[in-house]
């Protein structure tokens, strides 16, 4: 049964697009139905922000921009909102068929097997639909007045992939790594604060990360896909005894998929590392910390660190501070910063495990959760911190003390 929890959700959409948005799923399904999916279809539209980020990646003039969101408004009013309120009634009916089946027969009968398959095709169908809608959309764009100039027209391919992602997520997965992406922190957090040339240097491997990165999305949402299919198999083969003809169990059935969340961790891992490269020392170690916390948000910020880190400044900004108190503050800095970063690489690890472990369709029935797992070195952390907060004190004490005290 720990297989299925990666092949089948059950839809739970609450919340309803506000006007001016691509219409989707969630316009349409009914809070007290059963809903069960592979994929969620019909939830990959092209908002209206996306749009307008689209405007900066292009560097449009405002006349360009003006016609652009002509396109986009015809788009939404014209095909993309009347296609989805006309799939989205049939989808969910077979989606809300497949529950009852799963309710009245079990995961493991033939009757599931077929309903499931039918809602698979289905949403597959729609989000096939879907990236050729968009598709026409941009071929739109590229053909607006005043026309694009070579630069522009070179920077659609940017937007392309950013909309075979958007659709591959419609996968769902509780991966950090499916649904992680560079671009966003970089640009918001960085770019402007770079000359021209370094911003060039940053955008040209953020570039070249999205074009390895997007492919590689794809093929994990397609091999997600198959591995749905065949535990669902599975599970009926297994609930009729007949999985002993030595046939791939869950493990070998999610090891493609798993393989390829690891290979997106190194990816976004190894271009955050060319990317930080790039910046000076300053700009460097904010940034870092910034996306680690988007990375491991389990993890980071860490109060206990700014506590101590406030500590060792404080201590440094004592007043005429003698060399001995300087020299030891800097000692005990140095140990805390081995001996955090230390910890720091064990937790990530530890992260990295339990979603290995969840990817992989085995391991994942642990009740504790990925809190649980790593709640003993979070303890030891705040208990390294505490440790050193208080060393610094002591040592400022010391300084403080005037000779003739005991």
């Amino acid at each position: 049964m720990i297989a299925l929890a990666l092949a089948l959700h059950l839809l739970c959409l609450a919340s309803v697009s506000a006007d001016g948005d691509p219409r989707s799923l969630r316009n349409h399904v009914q809070p007290e139905v059963g809903y069960v999916h592979a994929a969620v279809p019909l939830e990959t539209g092209l908002s209206r922000s996306e749009v307008n980020r689209w405007k900066q990646v292009l560097q449009l003039s405002d006349v360009q921009s003006a016609e652009m969101l002509k396109l986009y408004e015809a788009y939404l009013d014209e095909q993309y909102n009347p296609f989805v309120d006309r799939s989205a009634r049939a989808y969910l009916e077979k989606s809300a068929s497949a529950s009852a089946v799963l309710q009245s027969a079990g995961m493991t009968s033939d009757e599931f097997r077929a309903a499931w398959r039918s809602v698979d095709r289905e949403a597959r169908s729609l989000l096939g639909a879907s990236r050729r809608m968009e598709e026409q959309l941009l071929i739109g764009i590229e053909a607006i007045q005043p026309a694009l100039t070579a630069g522009q027209l070179d920077r659609i391919q940017i937007l392309r992939l950013s909309s075979s992602r958007r659709h591959a997520r419609a996968v769902p997965s509780p991966s950090r790594w499916v649904r992680f992406e560079l671009r966003p922190i970089w640009e918001s957090e960085v770019l402007g604060r770079l000359a021209e040339a370094d911003r060039a240097e940053i955008s040209s491997q953020l570039d070249e990360y999205e074009q390895e990165l997007t492919p590689l999305l794809d093929q994990w949402s397609r091999s997600h896909l198959e591995a749905a299919r065949r535990i669902q198999d599975y599970l009926v083969d297994s609930g009729r005894g007949q999985t002993e003809d030595g046939r791939p169990g869950p493990d070998r059935i999610w090891e493609r998929p798993a393989n390829l969340i690891k290979r997106l961790r190194a990816l976004h891992l190894r271009a955050n590392d060319g990317l930080l490269a790039a910046l000076d020392d300053a700009t460097r170690a904010d940034l870092a910390a910034r996306v680690e916390a988007k990375m491991y948000p389990e993890l980071y910020p860490d109060p206990m660190h700014a506590e101590a880190s406030r500590a060792f400044v404080g201590a440094l900004a004592e007043p005429d501070a003698p060399a001995p108190l300087v020299s030891a503050v800097r000692e005990l800095r140095e140990q805390f910063d081995r001996q955090y970063d230390a910890l720091a690489q064990r937790l990530k690890s530890r992260c990295d495990r339990w979603d290995d472990e969840v990817a992989s369709g085995v391991g994942t029935a642990r009740g504790q959760g990925l809190a649980g797992s790593i709640a003993d070195l979070l303890d030891e952390r705040r208990s390294l911190c505490r440790e050193y907060c208080e060393l610094i004190r002591a040592e400022v004490a010391l300084y403080r003390r005037s000779p003739g005290e005991p």
